[in-house]
């Protein structure tokens, strides 16, 4: 007589693939929030595991599959081609194998997705749900209590280093402002539609409260651009696509017309200096892919271009390290070529957020994460950063399996 077949639980789950994401998902929030440079760690650490269960079931596939993977990983070869006359090439390599490892690495946690299934999908969404409010009470705590937690593990664990400014929350900000949507669809497919709509709005006070206001734009787009394709339907995002994936190839104009200093400038307060630095920033940044808009200054050069050290304020130079906007770091570092794949991914992504390939409060989640990412990519960090990029391929592999996540119900 044979056994009965094993009810899916905790030890099942651990042995799957999937396993790997819930890791990485769950830490991510608070890793964020009180050690950015521990996301690599992190994305690491659960592509490792997911890439031992996938082998072990001998499900590894290691050639990308459709237009997305293929356009992600393209970036790649073009980046090393443009080493040859890139400002700083042995660093430039050092980061483009580091950008490379980070990619496999997210490709990995991909694969793993492609294996989710229902039994097993609880253990994810719980896992997503659990990290995010995890982080979220470290940071309200923090908000109210002068960073109590991160000064005291700073105390712990790194006693040397500088004191914690204000500033350091903000990459858990961003962080909540791009997971707070596969959350609130989580808690929405759940039934527990209160708490989905209290996550989005308890995201949206935290974030705003902090010194980035990236993430709180980030809130506010991304609200605007999910009740767009909730109501509009697959008009409005492939609408939405085309506009983002033209707004990329544009990039470079912009600085120089709609958004250049001096027409910006009359219009901004006195104290908005970091907005003022933004803008004269972008006009650089501009005027230099005028001058290479073909190849580019190669991968990784933007924080050697000559100009950058020049001090726009006091002890604030023009570009220290990156463009603060992903769209025109493609164009200034990679050219057209770069800039063309990646208004091609950005295009292709959006689209994969259509209600005609998911249902329409599914599909305006994922649009809302898309565009969070956006804002905040825009704005703030730089494109090869690395715990930024670990965080996007986390980000990645959560939405790759979003439609099938909900919290786990014994």
């Amino acid at each position: 007589m044979n056994a009965p077949s094993p009810t899916p639980g905790t030890h099942s789950f651990w042995s799957r693939p999937e396993s790997g994401i819930a890791v990485a998902a769950g830490l991510l929030p608070a890793c964020a929030l009180l050690a950015s440079r521990g996301v690599v760690v992190v994305v690491a650490a659960g592509a490792l595991l997911s890439l031992w269960r996938l082998v072990v079931r001998g499900q590894i596939v290691l050639i990308p599959q459709g237009p997305l993977a293929t356009l992600m990983v393209m970036l790649i070869p073009w980046a090393a081609v443009t080493l040859f006359w890139t400002l700083d090439p042995a660093a430039a390599a050092v980061k483009l194998a580091t950008v490379t490892a980070i990619l496999m690495g997210s490709l990995v946690l991909i694969a793993a997705a492609r294996q989710t299934d229902h039994a097993h999908s609880g253990a994810i969404g719980t896992a997503l749900v659990g990290g995010f409010v995890a982080a979220a009470g470290i940071l309200a705590v923090d908000l109210i209590w002068d960073q109590f937690i991160a000064k005291s593990m700073r105390a712990i664990f790194s006693p040397s280093s500088a004191p914690l400014a204000p500033e350091a929350l903000n990459q858990g900000a961003c962080v909540l402002a791009i997971m707070v949507w596969p959350v609130a669809l989580i808690l929405w497919r759940s039934s527990k539609w209160l708490l989905a709509t209290g996550a989005v709005v308890g995201a949206g006070w935290l974030v705003t409260a902090t010194p980035s206001a990236s993430a709180g734009l980030a809130i506010w787009i991304a609200t605007g651009g999910g009740a767009l394709v909730f109501f509009g339907g697959a008009w409005a995002a492939r609408a939405l696509g085309g506009s983002i994936a033209a707004l990329t190839l544009v990039a470079p104009a912009l600085p120089l017309t709609l958004f250049s200093p001096d027409r910006i400038a009359p219009y901004l307060a006195a104290t908005a200096l970091p907005e003022l630095h933004r803008l004269h920033l972008w006009k650089f940044v501009a005027e230099n892919i005028l001058a290479k808009p073909i190849g580019g200054w190669g991968f990784f050069a933007s924080r050697n271009l000559p100009g950058g050290a020049h001090e726009l304020f006091p002890g604030v130079p023009l570009m220290a390290l990156h463009p603060h906007n992903g769209a025109l770091q493609a164009w200034q570092e990679l050219g057209l070529p770069g800039a063309i794949l990646l208004a091609g991914w950005l295009y292709f992504l959006t689209a994969r957020t259509s209600p005609a390939r998911a249902d329409r409060v599914t599909a305006a989640a994922l649009t809302a994460t898309l565009l969070a990412v956006l804002t905040i990519g825009s704005l703030s960090y730089g494109l090869w950063q690395s715990w930024w990029l670990a965080a996007l391929g986390i980000v990645g592999c959560t939405v790759a399996c979003l439609p099938s996540l909900r919290l786990y119900n014994k």
